[in-house]
Parts: structure tokens; C-alpha cells; sequence
């Protein structure tokens, strides 16, 4: 039987019996079952049922990869907007206020759009320096700068991107948060809640992005057109609120709770079930109406926090009343941590309140620098004892007892072997974590100095060395690597710290600075998890001479209790980042007091009359308490302090004979002399160097007495005070125990 065949190869023969071979190619005609692969006439069946079921295949796949493809584009404009964001608050942190909606020339006149005037904020320092900023978009200098356009201002999402077009715009209205009067807005202003304000939204917008041109605010969510926030996506449009978070709001929102979004201060309360729009919660119902305390609207509608989040903070009790003749004696750890404080101002930005166990009250203390002379000679602390009235409880007396740190200025700061070590897992994404991290590193490294060297080690699901030891002559090699710092996947904090340690150990510093600058949110979910086993990690590692300091980023995740440990037992302190403003703080104005330990295991002790006070209570400092007997035992592990640090500790006093509510025990047998003095303190630390104590005593006057039996590892001095100002009305012996450290 002879049959027409035409091959793979185009040639077309005459096919005689199962066995025949293409005379072009040499290819066999019959198929694997035997069966003919070609049929008659010349029709090849086989291949074309493959392209066949290939179409049909792509029939079906293309719509998942398109999906894929929008929903990769989605994410990549939330990322362009969280930028944005953080450019806002940098904006914000400088100036003391957001970004009008235009520059504008001395009779007010718009001349250039925002998206100029946050430029510095983006990294495009340089670019903006090219615009003449009293002129407008249009001039023959400021036209030919369109085309250059940060790649951030473009949504990826727009299917004809054209050369210096944006389609991000704020919304201009009298009550939002860009007037057309171009009046500056601060955060006090926005008493809705940044979170409940709307900052940027997408566009389909045809004009120069250097053009001060935005959306008014009637505008609408569900079609596209000049008055609307209708971007590229399918079924709504992704919007950067004020607080830099950003949101996908779906077309269906109602208008009326669209337009409340706008608003700053008009004081609407929208439940999570009226915002229809958003895809996920809003966070809405959890501002004050404007002019209202949030602390009177919580009275009056029982709120407390009503942010849906995952953060963990450790309970705190507040210390009690102790009657002085059954507790004579207080002793506790020093603490220089501050996070507590930008923690809490996190929440107030955001109009909600706090968890109670987020405010710890010795941080909100420390956050601030105090008027205390700093120490003389080659004494690391100074102490200082005053008191006052006490304001909440009249007949009371608040002590202060305050510890001065020797400064150390940026000529004399010791060269630096430093670590970054820095979360990139998934958790990481949002824009006041990695983004505003990069920020603050960048900021850090631009003040280091030649001698300065850095590293950077990440983790994840797996830990990596992204930048050995590098010196800061290489600045642009160090930032390059910060830059390329990117977040996904799980966390496994045990392997990074590991590395982290590793590394600066392999670089050490005699006589320098050692350190490890942890920066996360706290959420380890993958290898050493376990808090307790991470904080017996860090304690080993901290016997190497490496301190640490914890830097922690975000809200909604935020890990306290975890991070607050880590400092605690790595020899260091912990930092709450929310702006760039807080890291600038930490990282370049204390840079001296975050990088520079002066005295470690730092212990106070505080010894009451009972002539004169009847009871006392330790304002804060709850999970540093000590046992009196720890006080002399070196081996017992206290705070560290830094350069320049000022650590304050209050007490509230009962003067003798007032203490009758206070629970008191059956009266004990045997009881010391009431002594003459009013009030004497002790200061005590352990040496680094490993040398013999030495002490400080003051007795009724200012003058110190030291002993010279070498360099000194510990230090016990006493002072007291008899002067009108510094009586408490009571008597109080006050001591504290530091370490000497490099």
C-alpha cells in the first residue's frame, strides 16, 4: 500500500509499507505502537493535535499568568507608594511638617509639584539640586528636567508608559492633608489618625510629574478620568495613607467612607465593617473626633488599642509601696534603653493607645537628656540626688536620682568594628521596616569615621555574609551593599546572630569598639526561636566582648518583650526606630552613646531612713529589680552605659508617719540606730580591666575622694546631702554599681 507522507523536514514522498524512511532526512514513518503517524493525503494528525492541545493549554494558562503578571505589577506599585511614604515622613522629620501640594513662589503661586520638593528624601538629593525652584515646571530650565524622572514616580502597571508622565497624586481639598491654599500640615493636625488618612493615590494622569497638578478632593475610586483615583488595576486602586502604610482599596468603597478617608480632622468614626473598599482591615474606628483627648475618648467608648496586630510585650507590675522599716533597702539594674518612648509616640501618631505593657516608664525617663553636670576627672558617672513635691499626690515627695555618663566626642569616639545584622524575611516588607532601615543605615555610615570598619550579615530562612569587614574609606562599597538589602521568606535570627558574632569576633578590636547592631522586627519563626534559647545564644556570645544593640522597626509585628531581652543580655540597648528623624537621633546624635560603652553591669542601690521616710515605691524599673545581696556580687549581670547616656530613676516618697495604708509585717527585733545623716548614695561598678575596686565617698558636701590603687575595675563611693533643695523631706542612702568598659 503506498500512501502520500510529508515529513517533518517539508519533503513530501510516496511511503510503501511500515518500514519507509523519508529519502530527505532518513526519518522512520511508522510510530512507537506501530500504528501510522501520518495520515492520508499528506496530513501530519500527530503534530497537529500538539499544537492543538498547546493552544487549548495556553487557553487556559494565560489568564493565571496574566494574573500573576497583575498581581506582581500590584506589588511592585505598593512599593514605589511605600517609598513615597517614607520620603513623606523624611520630609516631615526635617521640616516639621508634611509637603505642601506645590513649591510655590513668594505670592503663592504653584511653580513645581510635591513629588520636587521630596526628592532629597528618595536618595535624588542630587537631582533635585538641578531645579531652579523659582521657577515654574514649565520654564526652559525646569521643562528639560521631565524626562528625568525617578523610576519610583512610574507605576508599572500602565500598559503605554510614557517619558516623564506619574500617575501618583495626593488629593487637594480644604480638610485633607494638602490644602489648596498650600498651607503646611503637621501630624498634630491630623487628629483622625495618620492611618485613617489618605496621603497618595494612583492615577491615569497625562501630565509632567513636575507639574503641580493633583486630584481634587471630589473625586471617585470607580472609573478612570481627571477627578478620579482610578489607577491600572483590575477592581481598584492601591493608596498610601499617612502613616506609610498602603493599602488596596477596591472599587466598590462607598463614596462617603472614600471621602471620609480624605479627611484629617473632621472626626467621622467608620467602623471595619463600613469600609467596604479596603482588602483587609482599616484600622478605622480607633480615632478620637477632633478637639477630644484620645484619652477621653477612650474613657468614653472603653477603647484601648483596636489595631488588629501579632506585637508582644511583657506584663508589667507596678512596684508597690514598701514600708521603709521592713524594706529599708531598693536595689535595681540601670536601664539606657528608649524604645519604650518612640514606641508609644508610634501609637499616639496613629491616634490609638498603647497597650498598657508598652509603656515602661524608666524608657520614657531616659529617653530625654538632663541638666546634670557630667563627671570630673576620670570618673565614667556622675550621681546626682534632688527632689520636689510630688504632682499626682500632694504630701508626697518624688526623688530623682540621676547618672550622668562621661561624653564622648566624635575625635575621641575609639575606632569601630561594627556589624549590621539585619532581618530580611518576608516580615521585613513594609515600609517602616526595610525601607526606613535602609534610610537609617545610609544616615549612620555617612558619619563614620576612616578608622571605622563594617560588615553586614543578613538572615532569612538562611543566614549570609552580604559585605566582609570593609572600611569606611569604601563608604560607596558599604552603601552599594545597604542597597541592595531586600526582604522575603522566613526567619531564622539564631544562624544570623550566629555569623553576626562570628564575624566581629574574626575582627576584633583590642581597645576599640566591638558591636553587633541588630535591626528587626522581632518575629524569629524558623531555627532558634525559642525566646529563651535566643537569649542563652546571646548571652555566650556577649562573653566574647562583642556588645549589641537591638534595633527594632515596624508596627503591627513589633516583638518588645523579645528585643528588650536581647539588649538586656547582649550587653547593650535597645532603640525603637519609627522615623528618620528617631534614627538620626540614635544613630548620628548619640552615635557616641549607641556605639561607645563606659561603664558596664551598672547597679543602684538606695538605702531609706525610717525617721524620715515612712514608705517608697520604684517608678519603673519593674523587670530590673535586683536582691539586695546582688549589689556587691560582681558576677550578677547589670545595664551597660554609654558614652554621654543620662539614666533617671524616681521615687515616690510617704514621709514617716503617713505610710498607714501601706501593708506592713509584724515589727522585727533588732533595728539600727536612726543615723544622723539625711540621705547618702553609693555608686559601684565592675571593671572591664579586671583590676581592684575602688570607691567614692561624699559627705555633706560635693567634694570626691578617690583612692588610687591602680586603674579602677569597680567603684563604691557614698554621698550625701544636707542642703534644702536636695531634702526629701526623708533620708535616702542611694549607691550605684558600674563597670568600667571600653
Amino acid at each position: 500500500m503506498t500512501e502520500l507522507v510529508a515529513c517533518l523536514c517539508g519533503q513530501v514522498y510516496e511511503a510503501k509499507g511500515l518500514d519507509a524512511r523519508c529519502p530527505g532526512c532518513g526519518r522512520a514513518w511508522s510510530g512507537n505502537d506501530g500504528k501510522r503517524p501520518w495520515g492520508r493525503g499528506g496530513i501530519w494528525w500527530k503534530p497537529a493535535l500538539t499544537v492543538f492541545g498547546g493552544l487549548v493549554l495556553l487557553a487556559l494558562v494565560l489568564p493565571t499568568m496574566r494574573s500573576a503578571r497583575d498581581a506582581g505589577q500590584r506589588a511592585h506599585c505598593k512599593e514605589n507608594l511605600r517609598q513615597i511614604g517614607l520620603a513623606l515622613q523624611g520630609y516631615h522629620d526635617a521640616f516639621g511638617c508634611f509637603p505642601p501640594a506645590a513649591i510655590v513662589d513668594k505670592q503663592g503661586r504653584p511653580l513645581l509639584s510635591w513629588l520636587v520638593a521630596i526628592l532629597p528624601y528618595l536618595g535624588s538629593a542630587q537631582r533635585y539640586s538641578r531645579f531652579h525652584l523659582d521657577e515654574p515646571w514649565d520654564s526652559s530650565h525646569n521643562l528639560a528636567l521631565v524626562n528625568d524622572r525617578p523610576d519610583v514616580y512610574a507605576c508599572p502597571s500602565d500598559p503605554d508608559p510614557k517619558p516623564g508622565i506619574t500617575g501618583y497624586q495626593v488629593v487637594v481639598g480644604a480638610d485633607t492633608a494638602f490644602p489648596p491654599d498650600f498651607r503646611p500640615v503637621t501630624i498634630a493636625d491630623v487628629t483622625d489618625g495618620l492611618s485613617n488618612t489618605l496621603a497618595v493615590g494612583e492615577t491615569r494622569r497625562t501630565a509632567p510629574w513636575t507639574k503641580p497638578e493633583d486630584v481634587p478632593k471630589a473625586c471617585t475610586i470607580t472609573q478612570p478620568g481627571l477627578r478620579a483615583l482610578h489607577g491600572y488595576h483590575d477592581g481598584g486602586s492601591n493608596i498610601l495613607f499617612l502613616d506609610g502604610t498602603v493599602r488596596f482599596l477596591k472599587e466598590s468603597i462607598s463614596p462617603a467612607t472614600l471621602s471620609t478617608l480624605l479627611t484629617r480632622a473632621a472626626g467621622e468614626v467608620i467602623s471595619a465593617d463600613s469600609a467596604d473598599g479596603p482588602s483587609g482591615p482599616v484600622g478605622l474606628a480607633t480615632f478620637a473626633p477632633a478637639g477630644q483627648p484620645v484619652a477621653a475618648h477612650a474613657a468614653r467608648t472603653g477603647l484601648t488599642s483596636t489595631v488588629a496586630n501579632t506585637e508582644d510585650y511583657d506584663h508589667v507590675v507596678d512596684n508597690p509601696f514598701l514600708r521603709v522599716r521592713d524594706e529599708p533597702l531598693s536595689t535595681f539594674s540601670v536601664d539606657v534603653d528608649t524604645a519604650s518612648y518612640a514606641n508609644v509616640r508610634r501609637f499616639l501618631d496613629h491616634n490609638t493607645l498603647p497597650p498598657v505593657d508598652a509603656v515602661r516608664i524608666e524608657e520614657m525617663l531616659n529617653y530625654f537628656p538632663y541638666d546634670d553636670p557630667p563627671p570630673t576627672g576620670d570618673a565614667p558617672i556622675a550621681t546626682h540626688v534632688e527632689a520636689a513635691a510630688c504632682p499626682w499626690s500632694p504630701g508626697h515627695r518624688l526623688a530623682r536620682i540621676g547618672l550622668t555618663a562621661r561624653p564622648v566626642g566624635r575625635e575621641g569616639r575609639p575606632q569601630s568594628n561594627l556589624v549590621f545584622l539585619i532581618d530580611v524575611s518576608g516580615s521585613m516588607t513594609d515600609a517602616t521596616k526595610m525601607p526606613l532601615l535602609k534610610s537609617a543605615l545610609r544616615t549612620m555610615v555617612g558619619c563614620l569615621g576612616e578608622n571605622d570598619r563594617v560588615a553586614i550579615v543578613v538572615y532569612a530562612g538562611a543566614s549570609g555574609l552580604v559585605l566582609p569587614s570593609t572600611s569606611c574609606q569604601e563608604k560607596t562599597r558599604v552603601l552599594e551593599a545597604i542597597e541592595l538589602l531586600e526582604s522575603g521568606g522566613s526567619t531564622n535570627g539564631g544562624a544570623g546572630i550566629q555569623l553576626a558574632y562570628d564575624h566581629a569576633v574574626a575582627n576584633f578590636l583590642v581597645g576599640g569598639t566591638n558591636r553587633v547592631i541588630l535591626a528587626t522586627d522581632g518575629d524569629f519563626n524558623v531555627g532558634v526561636a525559642a525566646p529563651g534559647e535566643l537569649i542563652r545564644l546571646i548571652e555566650a556570645k556577649a562573653r566574647s566582648g562583642v556588645f549589641l544593640t537591638v534595633l527594632g522597626v515596624g508596627m503591627g509585628n513589633i516583638k518588645d518583650a523579645t528585643l528588650e531581652q536581647l539588649a538586656d543580655k547582649g550587653n547593650g540597648h535597645y532603640a525603637y526606630i519609627d522615623s528618620l528623624r528617631e534614627a538620626r537621633k540614635v544613630l548620628v546624635e548619640e552615635l557616641g552613646a549607641t556605639l561607645v560603652t563606659v561603664a558596664k553591669d551598672v547597679k543602684l542601690q538606695v538605702e531609706f531612713n525610717p525617721a524620715k521616710v515612712g514608705a517608697y515605691r520604684l517608678i519603673g524599673y519593674e523587670n530590673r529589680l535586683l536582691r539586695n545581696q546582688d549589689f556587691n556580687d560582681d558576677t550578677k549581670d547589670a545595664g551597660e552605659v554609654g558614652a554621654g547616656h543620662h539614666v533617671t530613676a524616681l521615687y515616690e516618697l510617704i514621709p514617716a508617719g503617713r505610710e498607714g495604708d501601706v501593708p506592713t509585717v509584724d515589727p522585727l527585733e533588732f533595728q539600727k540606730a536612726t543615723p544622723p545623716r539625711a540621705r547618702t548614695a553609693t555608686n559601684r561598678w565592675s571593671s572591664s580591666y579586671g583590676t581592684s575596686p575602688r570607691q567614692e565617698t561624699r559627705a555633706g558636701s560635693s567634694r570626691s575622694v578617690w583612692s588610687t590603687a591602680g586603674p579602677p575595675p569597680s567603684r563604691r563611693g557614698v554621698m550625701t546631702s544636707s542642703s534644702p533643695r536636695r531634702s526629701l523631706a526623708s533620708g535616702c542612702y542611694c549607691g550605684t554599681r558600674p563597670t568600667r568598659g571600653a
